[in-house]
């Protein structure tokens, strides 16, 4: 009872900002509050009131851990996993999890055989233990690219640029314009490297880069989900956070990001799959070269024990199919677009040749994205 109380007053003191007396005045009325003083400071009897300059400084003592630092890690640090003031959730039908304020859970659970849908960039806080036996599927992020309308007789092309994600530079539509000339597939995009990864705890909405325009979308890319949790994450089921594929030339979005945390452990057990593989590059068309892969997106597990014995995929999507030669016909065409990026870069758009009816080329492939594993307490990360 007196360390809760400890804490408790500690606590307050801290929150509250009251400060404390260090050398309150003794009570005259008390008995032995008033002692006689040692002008030389060294009685042994322990009647002196002034300080001992001859007294060992204690103040490189080493904490033995009752002291007050150790509350305001305590205090301060912790929260991190949520107050659990949602309560427990367990899923044991299909549902979708997008519209609530309050993410703090306690225990949180999804049955086998469930399908539980999730916004990207969701971040969920757990008091208790995460454990999914079903399936979770993480909402795509960033948008791909679009032609918003091509005008034939003046060869202007609207054209919504693709979104960048987490990746450091966003997919390249395809040029768009007559058979005169040949028209270059969008340029590759570029993902992260290993230490820009492990660096990225933040993932919000925007996870996977979308992929760039050709005469069709590109793909958007995987979506993000953080997990947060102070007792143990468990996953015995599936969690797809994949980039989608690009259309009619279009390239595929850059694949997700799952972040797995805990102070206890993290296990992906034999059976289980995370997934956030990148989206497939849309085929060449009559009027467009094929698009590029998305770059494969990545899993960070951090916590003081990780077992990951289940499957993983950061696959890099496959670049679209190139069709046969003299296949592009319309007179209006453009390259394909280039892949979004996560982790791994996104591939290049297929160009198309000059004259009536032009040869597809190939598309540049993806490169796969990372599986991160840091053992240690995530407490002071986030």
């Amino acid at each position: 009872m007196k360390s809760q109380t400890l804490l408790a007053v500690l606590s307050t003191l801290l929150i509250a900002g009251c400060p404390m007396m260090d050398n309150p005045m003794p009570d005259p009325n008390t008995p032995n509050s008033m002692t006689p003083n040692d002008s030389n400071g060294d009685m042994p009897d322990g009647n002196d009131t002034s300080p001992d300059t001859n007294k060992p400084d204690d103040s490189n003592k080493p904490n033995d851990g009752n002291e007050p630092t150790t509350v305001v890690q305590t205090v301060f640090l912790r929260p991190i996993y949520g107050d659990g003031s949602a309560g427990d959730r367990s899923y044991s039908g299909d549902d979708t999890l997008d519209n609530e304020r309050n993410l703090q859970f306690n225990d949180f659970s999804v049955d086998a055989g469930v399908t539980l849908t999730i916004q990207s960039g969701a971040v969920l806080r757990i008091k208790g233990a995460f454990t999914n036996k079903g399936r979770i599927v993480v909402k795509t992020g960033g948008e791909g690219g679009d032609r918003v309308g091509v005008d034939s007789s003046t060869l202007f092309a609207a054209t919504r640029p693709p979104e960048p994600g987490v990746a450091t530079l966003a997919a390249a539509s395809g040029e768009v314009g007559g058979d005169a000339e040949l028209r270059s597939g969008g340029a590759a995009s570029n993902g992260l490297s290993e230490f820009e990864a492990r660096q990225t705890l933040r993932i919000g909405v925007r996870a996977g880069g979308g992929g760039g325009a050709g005469m069709g979308k590109g793909g958007n890319g995987g979506g993000g989900l953080t997990i947060i949790a102070e007792g143990a994450i468990s996953n015995i089921g599936e969690i797809i956070a994949e980039g989608s594929a690009g259309v009619d030339g279009g390239g595929g979005g850059g694949g997700g990001v799952i972040m797995l945390a805990s102070a206890t452990s993290v296990s992906n057990q034999a059976g289980g799959m995370i997934a956030v593989r990148g989206g497939a590059g849309g085929a060449s068309t009559s009027d467009s070269g094929a698009g590029g892969g998305g770059g494969g997106g990545f899993v960070h597990m951090i916590a003081p024990e990780v077992l990951s014995e289940g499957g993983v995929d950061i696959a890099a999507g496959a670049a679209g199919a190139t069709g046969a030669a003299a296949s592009i016909t319309s007179s209006m065409r453009s390259g394909g677009g280039g892949g979004g990026a996560s982790a791994g870069d996104g591939g290049t758009g297929g160009t198309v040749m000059y004259g009536a009816n032009a040869d597809p080329m190939e598309p540049g492939d993806a490169e796969d994205g990372f599986l991160l594993i840091t053992e240690a307490d995530p407490t002071a990360l986030f």
